[in-house]
Order: C-alpha cells, then sequence, then structure tokens
C-alpha cells in the first residue's frame, strides 16, 4: 500500500512543481542585501538545504552554514551573526528546534524565511516571510511532493537574492 502512495505521489510532482508561485511569496526578500545565510532543517529537507547551499555560494558567493539547532535548543545558547537570511525548511513545519532558531533569529532582527507545506504551523507563523509549498497532503512514508517542491523553492530564494545582487543567478 506504501508502494503505491508514493507512486501516485511522484506521478503528482509535475502538477506541484507547474503550479508553484513561491517567487511571489519571497517578494519582501528581494530588494535585500545578506552578508550570510543560515539553513536550518532536518531529514529530507537537511538535504534540500544543501541544495540551497552549494547554489548560494557557488551562483551568488554568499556563504551558507548550515545550523545545529541543538546549541539553542540544549544548550541554550545564541550564536551572534550579522545581517543573516535564516530559512527553515521542513515539509510539516512542526519541529520546534527549527522553529524555536528562526524565532531566535527573528527577535534578533535577521530576515527569516519559513518553506513548509504546512499553512498555520509554527515554522509558518515564526517567520516573516512564509513560503507554502501546497504539495498537498503526501500518505507515503518518504517525502515525495513536498522534497521536489522544497528544493524548486530554494531555487527561487537563489533567484531573489541574486536579483539583490543585480544578478540573473538561475
Amino acid at each position: 500500500m506504501l508502494g503505491q502512495h508514493m507512486e501516485r505521489e511522484i506521478r503528482e510532482q509535475p502538477s506541484v512543481l507547474r503550479n508553484a508561485a513561491y517567487a511571489e511569496a519571497l517578494a519582501p526578500i528581494k530588494g535585500r542585501e545578506f552578508d550570510m545565510v543560515l539553513l536550518v532543517a532536518r531529514g529530507s529537507s537537511d538535504n534540500a538545504a544543501l541544495f540551497a547551499r552549494y547554489l548560494i555560494e557557488v551562483h551568488l558567493g554568499i556563504p551558507v552554514s548550515l545550523a545545529a539547532p541543538s546549541v539553542w535548543t540544549q544548550f541554550g545558547r545564541r550564536v551572534r551573526y550579522r545581517n543573516c537570511l535564516g530559512i527553515g525548511v521542513s515539509q510539516s513545519g512542526a519541529a520546534p528546534d527549527i522553529a524555536e532558531v528562526l524565532e531566535a533569529l527573528r527577535q534578533d532582527g535577521h530576515a527569516t524565511v519559513g518553506i513548509t507545506n504546512t499553512a498555520g504551523s509554527r515554522l509558518s507563523q515564526c517567520v516573516e516571510v512564509p513560503v507554502l509549498l501546497e504539495a498537498g497532503l503526501e500518505k507515503a512514508l518518504a517525502a515525495t511532493k513536498t522534497y521536489t517542491a522544497s528544493l524548486l523553492a530554494l531555487v527561487e530564494v537563489v533567484r531573489a537574492l541574486g536579483a539583490n545582487l543585480g544578478q540573473n543567478a538561475l
């Protein structure tokens, strides 16, 4: 049964990507410049974040770091960043550690983007710029539509940041 769900969801990916309107959601960061980007994610979303790291560093030359949420959640520390864009990626938007990092970044005056499939989730509510994937419900265990939609949303982030630098990055 799970295999059938996964196959169906894989077949739904092209329509999810075709209907995506992520660039519009990212308009609030389009006119801004950042000295660095901090990516906050876990699991398959962390893999998507690694993809974004390569795109941002190779095409834009902006340094990127992948966050270690336990610094905030387990050790109770705040990392001092300067002019940082924090990007959280979580298909469910429910990961408390990802939201906690982004909440702290926002409290420290940094711009924040949250990429999630779940409207009203903690992630979508705690960031300055929520990007809803609108990929629909996934029943398969492995992320399918939400993973590829996350990749496209992250490409749109790079495009928005490239516009800030006067570059057509992708």
